[in-house]
């Protein structure tokens, strides 16, 4: 290489380091400024609000913001200080906006930087129709209030599948606020389901309807932009669709596409009294073209989007929520859903599209022949359902209450199940019911219907104090690997009793990211809590302390003390604002979460599922001394066996009366179940053979199968059985007494046999790929990697086999026992302890002892042992619930 091109070369990958190192520390040099900020008194006259992250001011926060101008609300007898975050590019038309609305300018920060943190730290009161970040900690004393940004059409949270985990920081924001903004029942109901808040959420449910939505009351403004625009003899139509893309997947200009080509015909059939403006989602917009066209133009922005959508006739959307908002002003609603089978089958939605009374067309002759058309349908009771509490004066009750705590409280009976919150409504539903139909179409309510009610809270109990008797149970399940942990913790959670206690999954949302449907596969009956952002925020000399703690196993005393002010910091900014009375650190792995539990002021219970002492030389795939700290301080330390309480008494000195052993729990109905399910293998599926060459294989009665089921690791003993199995094979091959002792015993001719090894994950899979590949009987093994239904698989196979190294309690053992598989196991503390009691075959955990197994099954003295797991796992139940 050339010397300078070689020292250049250098330079660069030095620059780009220092470039990195430098940003480290301006992040924690960031981080300290934040945490003395959150250290200072609260500003008490300062307001902040949000929308869409700085990228825009839209909706409620604008009609908050108008309410919040008429000079109605002050503190101490001074007007409140108002801080608007938003972005440099947007501050001079919203400026422009704010002035012809008559609203007070606001301070301006943009939503990044020192600035932002500081009034995200001390400002009282926090508007947002969305999130604020990750790292954002809500103080004692701020009053935060989430008025999102639309009553859901398509699904949301929990109910979209492949984005569940993802749900944390929204999540988050939710739990956290003291008010949540809903204009209808349906709404809260949804929301509070879908994001698990029916059960922790200790706010209140503001039922005021949506700031944004009185807009569509004052007919006399719509009026007047429509005059302004120059369109007061025209018929102004507004098209709003929904995006079709995502963040990661972009389909704007699908979108663009199709729309360019309706509007070629559609443009062509409207009059000339006809205008329509089109709003699309910025990814679209930005490369849309409208120069072709008579009657079709881009939405202007000189209005706030709802000030213009009041002025409009008709508006023109499909799967966007905003008819919600719009069928207030009681003008027509057409929906343009051209893409329905493809859309639709895509996106969840809460309920059916037809079930609207809004018109629905395909095509652009459809549609230019609806829009000529006048309303013809009665939406009295889609308003009474999604626009109950919608009125007027909506801005201002909601002002009212954050700021004056303006509302009565009056019980409640129970909306949602199991409820744990406090509702507040305006009693606006029954104004609206009965509303002259002659008043509605012209946007004039009767003066009764306008005057300010006192608005009334309904409550529930809260969530704060448990009054209902039930623990939140807080349990850590990691990524969900398909493992013996992942399983164990399933079948317990499908055995606990539900209405005992309340019990939420817990996960960093990262660990989801590449494998999303895992979440999926969590129970109904149970919650998920998903942990959003960086795991720790640290500052430049608390970033010293956690390298020097788990880097270099240093536990000086003011190592120590930075280290848990780190982790009670992150408690405090994932889970404050719910009560968590236990946790269950189910997995006992991951450092940083256990150390963050250390710090939490709830009970705590550990698990170990393995021989930690031997595994840590091992695989070194813990951090001791937090290890043994949690060991120490945490309540109860749950072994899976008595082996394993043995080696944490023995070896890492434990004190026994801190350890209770809980055995793995086997809902075998759960494995019933998916053995009746076809063989199927994955995406993800690592297989030697094809698909329908296993399927195949299983249903060959002339085969014998006899299998093992364990990640690809070293203690599993794989190696080890391929070795046994090759010398039983070389014998079988010749033994024709062996084959006739099978036939006689089994009524079953034999002319061949296989081996099936079958894990989730691990470091060796393609070492014993590789090992199985080298043996003589290479062709009748069979590696398969990574499976979501093993059962189907295992109920086809003849014998099951357990050569493991270390195995406090395989739930293999109990599944095959499950589907009637016999089990050849080695003699070792814990899985030889449980299969001893149950009569169980045990050999020699060598080559040796599983050739002699193997023959053994042939000669038919292994039998399946047919253990009763009813009684079995009510022993497991009330013993898990007793340690909580």
């Amino acid at each position: 290489m050339n010397p300078l091109k070689f020292v250049w070369n250098k330079a660069k990958k030095y620059k780009k380091k220092a470039v990195k190192v430098k940003n480290k520390i301006r992040h924690a040099n960031d981080n300290a400024y934040y945490f003395n900020e959150l250290k200072k008194p609260l500003l008490e006259n300062y307001i902040l609000f949000e929308s869409k992250g700085g990228g825009d001011v839209a909706g409620n926060i604008f009609y908050l913001l108008k309410e919040l101008s008429l000079g109605n609300y002050t503190h101490k007898g001074e007007k409140y200080s108002v801080v608007l975050v938003l972005k440099e590019e947007e501050r001079e038309r919203f400026t422009k906006i704010f002035t012809e609305h008559g609203i007070d300018i606001p301070e301006y920060t943009l939503p990044s930087g020192r600035e932002y943190k500081q009034y995200l730290a001390r400002c009282k009161y926090l508007f947002n129709d969305t999130s604020f970040p990750a790292w954002f900690i809500k103080r004692k004393g701020q009053i935060y209030t989430n008025t999102w940004h639309g009553t859901p059409f398509k699904a949301m949270g929990r109910k979209v599948e492949n984005r569940a985990y993802a749900i944390g920081n929204v999540q988050h924001n939710f739990l956290i606020s003291d008010f949540l903004i809903y204009p209808n029942d349906y709404m809260r109901d949804r929301f509070f389901e879908d994001y698990g808040l029916t059960k922790l959420y200790q706010g209140k449910a503001l039922m005021s309807g949506y700031p944004r939505n009185s807009i569509f009351f004052n007919a006399d403004r719509g009026a007047e932009v429509k005059k302004q625009l120059g369109l007061s003899d025209k018929q102004l139509i507004v098209y709003m669709p929904t995006w079709r893309g995502t963040l990661t997947n972009k389909k704007d200009n699908q979108q663009g596409n199709d729309c360019s080509n309706y509007f070629h015909v559609l443009d062509s059939l409207m009059d000339d009294n006809q205008v329509m403006f089109v709003k699309f989602h910025i990814f679209t917009a930005a490369d849309f073209d409208y120069s072709d066209y008579k009657h079709i133009v881009p939405i202007t922005d000189e209005y706030e989007t709802y000030d213009l959508l009041n002025a409009a006739d008709v508006l023109l959307t499909d799967y966007s929520s905003v008819f919600y908002d719009f069928a207030n002003c009681r003008k027509k609603i057409i929906l343009f859903t051209y893409d329905d089978e493809d859309y639709l089958d895509e996106r969840g939605l809460y309920v059916s599209i037809d079930s609207f009374p809004f018109p629905r067309v395909k095509t652009a002759e459809e549609l230019a022949a609806e829009l000529k058309k006048p309303k013809d349908y009665d939406d009295t009771d889609f308003l009474a359902e999604y626009g109950s509490y919608d009125s007027p004066n909506s801005p201002r009750y909601v002002l009212e209450a954050v700021l004056n705590d303006n509302y009565v409280k009056k019980p409640l009976p129970k909306v949602l199940p199991s409820a744990s919150t406090e509702y507040v409504s305006i009693g606006k539903k029954e104004l609206m019911l009965g509303i002259d139909e002659t008043d509605a179409i012209n946007n004039q309510l009767p003066k009764e219907k306008i005057e300010n009610k006192k608005v009334t809270a309904y409550y529930v109990p809260s969530a704060k104090s448990g009054k209902d008797g039930k623990k939140n149970i807080l349990v850590y399940c990691s990524n969900l690997s398909r493992n013996g942990i992942t399983t164990s913790l399933m079948n317990l959670t499908n055995l606990v009793d539900t209405d005992k206690n309340n019990y939420y999954f817990s996960f960093l949302q990262s660990q989801m990211s590449k494998t999303p449907m895992r979440v999926a596969g969590i129970p109904e009956r149970v919650g998920i809590l998903p942990m959003s952002g960086a795991m720790t925020e640290k500052s430049l000399w608390e970033t010293l302390c956690f390298k020097l703690y788990f880097s270099k196993n240093i536990q000086w005393s003011w190592v120590v003390e930075a280290v848990n002010k780190i982790f009670k910091r992150e408690w405090k900014k994932k889970f404050a604002g719910v009560r968590i009375d236990d946790i269950v650190h189910f997995t006992g792995y991951a450092p940083f979460v256990t150390m963050m539990y250390l710090n939490s002021p709830a009970r705590k219970i550990i698990f170990a599922h393995n021989d930690m002492s031997d595994e840590m030389k091992e695989k070194n795939n813990q951090h001791m001394p937090t290890l043994l700290r949690a060991y120490k301080e945490f309540d109860v330390v749950a072994a899976v066996s008595d082996a394993v309480k043995n080696s944490l008494v023995d070896k890492l000195k434990v004190p026994e009366s801190r350890v209770s052993v809980v055995e793995n729990a086997h809902f075998y109905q759960g494995v019933l179940e998916k053995a009746e399910l076809p063989v199927m293998l994955d995406a993800e599926t690592k297989c030697t053979v094809t698909e329908e060459r296993l399927k195949d294989i299983l249903e060959d009665k002339s085969l014998l199968k006899f299998i093992t089921i364990g990640r690809f690791s070293e203690e599993k003993g794989h190696a080890k059985l391929i070795r046994a199995f090759e010398s039983f094979y070389n014998q079988f091959k010749s033994d024709e007494a062996l084959k006739n002792s099978y036939k006689e015993k089994y009524g079953r001719s034999i002319e061949d046999v296989k081996l099936i090894i079958m894990g989730g994950y691990g470091a060796i899979f393609n070492e014993t790929v590789q090992l199985a590949a080298d043996s003589s009987a290479s062709s009748n093994i069979i590696i398969i990697r990574a499976v979501s239904n093993p059962y189907a698989i295992l109920k086809k196979c003849d014998l099951f086999l357990l050569p493991s190294e270390r195995e406090p309690l395989g739930l293999v053992l109990l599944e095959a026992d499950t589907l009637d598989v016999p089990i050849v196991a080695g003699d070792i503390p814990g899985s030889g302890d449980f299969l001893k009691r149950y009569g169980g075959f045990l050999v020699k955990n060598d080559e040796e002892g599983f050739v002699g197994g193997m023959k053994s099954f042939m000669e038919g003295e292994v039998k399946p042992l047919h253990i009763r797991f009813d009684e079995y796992n009510d022993g497991i139940v009330k013993k898990f619930e007793s340690i909580l």
